[in-house]
């Protein structure tokens, strides 16, 4: 119950970030449709958000070779997150995924190569998306360069245990 708890605390933390940051979006294209009037002189504009630094070409150079890699817990959480409250997906299985990404890290190919229960293929089709949107990947390097990887195997985990009521934290207590 513990996990369950810590973990929708961390996907609310997560909505309301999102929405503080659509809120201040919206706030800053509506001062550029006023343009810059007499009455905006003490306006101040907000810095960009901080947004992770692109490597440039020449600093996969000094990289050394590397997979793309897939934080596995995390894509089995957004899984069963996915399907939680849905009862005609409510199972545990495992969803094998062969994934194409591109030499700039994005999600290019995804096709389902095996599927114990057949309902959950487009919840895993569609979860590895939304992780790659997520958790930014990095791309292959081979040589110093950036490359296109292809035919990754991704198991998806869909484990309903995660939101068990009695999972084994509480027993411990």
């Amino acid at each position: 119950m513990e996990k369950l708890k810590l973990f929708m605390i961390l996907v609310l933390s997560t909505l309301l970030i999102i929405n503080a940051v659509d809120a201040q979006q919206t706030q800053e294209k509506k001062i550029r449709k006023l343009g810059n009037r007499p009455s905006d002189a003490n306006y101040v504009k907000p810095a960009p958000p901080k947004v992770e630094e692109e490597v440039e070409e020449e600093d996969y150079a000094n990289l050394p070779d590397r997979d793309v890699v897939f934080d596995l817990e995390k894509l089995s959480k957004l899984a069963t997150l996915s399907v939680y409250g849905k009862p005609a997906l409510a199972m545990n299985g495992v969803v094998i995924a062969e994934v194409t990404v591109d030499e700039k890290g994005k999600i290019d190919i995804v096709i389902i190569r095996r599927s114990e229960f057949p309902k959950l293929s487009k919840p895993a089709h569609d979860v590895i998306y939304t992780y790659a949107k997520k958790y930014k990947l990095k791309p292959a390097i081979r040589n110093g360069k950036p490359v296109k990887q292809e035919g990754i195997q991704i198991p998806v985990l869909f484990d309903m245990s995660l939101f068990d009521n009695n999972s084994s934290s509480d027993n411990n207590k």
